[in-house]
């Protein structure tokens, strides 16, 4: 494959920020096996519910486990 340096001015200043994504199916899945579907509800909850149940969803997801690969 040829290199063009046609944009090199636009690109050169261009930062690309490290990141990852979790996908929905996976994300899904995780949430069933470490049985967190209830947490799905939450989106119907009040704002003021919302900031208190916080940091115990938080921890919830933060001790749950992603199932090994098979």
């Amino acid at each position: 494959m040829k290199k063009t340096t046609e944009y090199a001015d636009l690109f050169k200043n261009l930062k690309v920020p490290k990141t990852w994504f979790v996908s929905a199916d996976s994300l899904r899945l995780f949430m069933h096996f470490n049985n967190l579907e209830d947490i799905y509800d939450k989106k119907y909850t009040e704002i003021e519910k919302v900031r208190q149940d916080y940091p115990h969803i938080v921890q919830l997801f933060k001790n749950s486990q992603f199932p090994r690969r098979s």
